[in-house]
């Protein structure tokens, strides 16, 4: 899906405040930047074929392997690589979930299975879930894996460091033999414009690997945030503990309830099927964006989505929508 992805803000004028995003917005990036300023010669050579540098820093954090990461262009970019692998197989999505899963099987030849009863070749979790905010935890998981030795999971966990649940690392669910993580390495850190992620995958599921995956610039920035993702564990901690949670005051208002979600954004219900003129509502006389949820399958017109940003601005979007009758 090329358009109705979350940030609405680049092709929206006038957008002070976008909710319509999961990123985390509150980390300095000025570090990060000058970083990668020093590094622009780069621009003139190929990048490594491999990103190894980049898969041997991710190996060494996480207590694996580096023939168990495959670099790519942001998650979906691995979706995508995912798919390709399993091509003309079947499959089952836990919805309603990010729609990219679905679009990526059907590209790909894969029969997309809706009955509970069947046994497909690969199910689809996002852990924690886009745009619900539920989790599994790691025994929930443990159960899921033991029980379908013969299924390959897909386990989405993109926003993983933004979770008040322990989901599990990439070394505890590789140790199972059938399941695949997906990884992002930017949205913790608010930077989704430079599409950095990794997939870990045992050895015997590792597709052939093809030249350059990402660039120079998007493997030294990776180095940059693995070597300094200590560095903005304060800033996130802050940001889950004092800002996220005002986002649930949404449920205070008349006709909305937001749902409890384990991460930093909510889905909000709205009693009378209106999200997208509620959109145009906020974005034209606010300037503030949020996300219509009404084409997640399985979800209409009464679902929108709102990424945190600082409790001051998430109190403004609070205001805003009280005073917008619908």
């Amino acid at each position: 899906m090329i358009n109705g992805h979350g940030d609405y803000s680049f092709h929206q004028e006038g957008i002070r405040l976008n909710f319509s995003t999961n990123i985390c917005p509150l980390i300095d990036h000025s570090g990060l930047e000058a970083h990668l300023m020093e590094r622009m010669h780069l621009i003139g050579s190929y990048p490594e074929p491999d990103a190894l540098s980049l898969r041997r820093m991710i190996a060494e954090r996480e207590g694996i392997s580096p023939d168990n990461i495959v670099c790519t262009a942001g998650a979906t970019d691995a979706i995508y690589m995912i798919a390709h692998m399993m091509r003309g197989k079947t499959a089952r999505i836990a919805r309603p979930t990010f729609s990219e899963y679905e679009d990526a099987c059907r590209a790909n030849n894969i029969q997309i299975v809706d009955n509970p009863e069947a046994d497909p070749h690969m199910v689809w979790l996002c852990n924690p879930n886009n745009p619900t905010g539920s989790a599994l935890s790691i025994d929930e998981l443990d159960l899921m894996l033991r029980s379908h030795p013969e299924t390959l999971f897909i386990v989405d966990m993109t926003y993983e460091r933004l979770s008040t649940m322990d989901v599990g690392s990439p070394a505890e669910l590789l140790r199972y033999g059938n399941a695949i993580t997906i990884h992002s390495l930017t949205k913790h850190w608010g930077v989704p414009g430079l599409r950095i992620g990794y997939v870990v995958l045992p050895t015997a599921l590792r597709p052939a690997m093809r030249p350059w995956p990402i660039g120079s610039l998007s493997i030294e920035a990776g180095k940059y945030m693995i070597a300094h993702d200590e560095d903005i564990r304060g800033s996130i901690e802050r940001y889950m503990r004092d800002d996220v949670p005002t986002l649930d005051l949404i449920s205070l208002l008349d006709g909305y309830e937001a749902y409890s979600s384990t991460t930093n954004f909510r889905l909000v219900k709205m009693s009378r099927p209106n999200a997208p003129e509620l959109c145009r509502r906020l974005a034209q006389d606010y300037g503030i964006a949020i996300r219509d949820a009404s084409n997640f399958h399985g979800l209409d017109q009464h679902y929108f989505r709102v990424g945190s940003r600082s409790k001051e601005d998430n109190q403004l979007l609070i205001d805003a929508l009280r005073c917008i009758a619908l």
